[in-house]
This record gives structure tokens, C-alpha cells and sequence, in this order.
């Protein structure tokens, strides 16, 4: 099985300056869904790595991103689509955070919902 991994924010839902901070605001892209669906029908794995800088900037909550989430995995499974994992990175950038490295070959810890 393959792996296909994609951003969320400009990819699979419009994006926003102001940040998408509620399920309301999660609004696919026309297609974006259907092309999910059609992926994992044709055997590949569907992974989502985003940067949702929002949570530590105090924007919206784990929760909030929760619902953001589940509405994406319902609006999926409406049209026989799934995502397989759900990555994010809810650090500021350039902003120094206990537990957190930087710069080049560091690792990160990595959330999934």
C-alpha cells in the first residue's frame, strides 16, 4: 500500500489569513473530497500533516480542532473517503518551547487526532 501524505489548509479546505478557527469556517475545496475518496479507493493511504499554529497563538482549542477534524472525517465518510492519521504542529515558529528543538535535522514531536 501507498501513502500519500497532504496539507490541509489550501489543500483540502480554503485557506484563511485570519485562521480557520471553528468547524463553521472549514469549508473543502471544491473536489478536494472527492479526490480523498478516490485515492483510498484506489488503494492508497491518506495522511494529513498540517501546521495549526492557531493553538499555541490561543486562536481556538484542541477541542475546536477536534470538531474541525470530525467534520472533515464526516463530510469523508459521506462520500466512502477516509484519512488514515491526522498529523499536527501546534508550535509558533521561531518561538522557543520547552520539550522542542529546532533548525535543521531536529526532531519534533508529532500529535495526532
Amino acid at each position: 500500500m501507498e501513502l500519500i501524505i497532504l496539507d490541509r489548509d489550501g489543500v483540502i479546505n480554503q485557506d484563511s489569513d485570519d485562521y480557520i478557527k471553528s468547524a463553521d469556517e472549514f469549508i473543502p475545496i471544491p473536489g478536494s473530497l472527492e479526490a480523498i475518496s478516490r485515492l483510498n479507493h484506489a488503494g492508497y493511504l491518506v495522511v494529513i500533516a498540517t501546521n495549526q499554529s492557531g493553538i499555541s497563538r490561543g486562536y481556538f482549542s484542541m477541542d475546536t480542532l477536534n470538531q474541525i477534524h470530525d467534520k472533515l472525517k464526516r463530510l469523508l465518510n459521506g462520500l466512502g473517503g477516509r484519512v488514515d492519521g491526522i498529523f499536527f504542529w501546534s508550535v509558533r515558529r521561531n518561538r522557543p518551547t520547552a520539550g522542542y528543538r529546532s533548525g535543521r535535522g531536529a526532531r519534533r514531536r508529532r500529535f495526532i487526532t
